[in-house]
């Protein structure tokens, strides 16, 4: 997985300037916490996951709870100019569900 420098400050922040969801926490206090907690993986274990089934450049993450469990949304740009939207498991790093959409 390719992921520059431009990119890498936006994924953080993307973490850092997310939308309050849980006790005005941004993203990335509620991912520390749930790291913290030992109920997610940091994001470097989940980028090393992501890579394998979305090469690219990540534009976008977010960190969510779905269904009772903690999960990462990547954005990721392909060669091809093409978005793969890939939610992730935070404690597993399970595929949950993978969009694509064409330019």
């Amino acid at each position: 997985m390719r992921v520059t420098r431009l990119p890498l400050l936006a994924v953080l922040a993307a973490l850092s300037l997310g939308s309050p969801a849980l006790a005005g926490d941004s993203d990335h206090e509620r991912a520390r916490k749930a790291v913290a907690r030992g109920e997610a993986l940091p994001l470097d274990v989940m980028l090393q996951h992501l890579a394998k089934v979305a090469p690219g450049t990540v534009i976008e993450v977010d960190f969510e709870r779905e269904r009772g469990r903690w999960v990462y949304e990547f954005k990721v740009l392909q060669s091809d100019g093409a978005i793969r939207e890939v939610e992730m498991d935070a404690k597993t790093a399970k595929v949950l569900e993978i969009e694509i959409e064409r330019p």
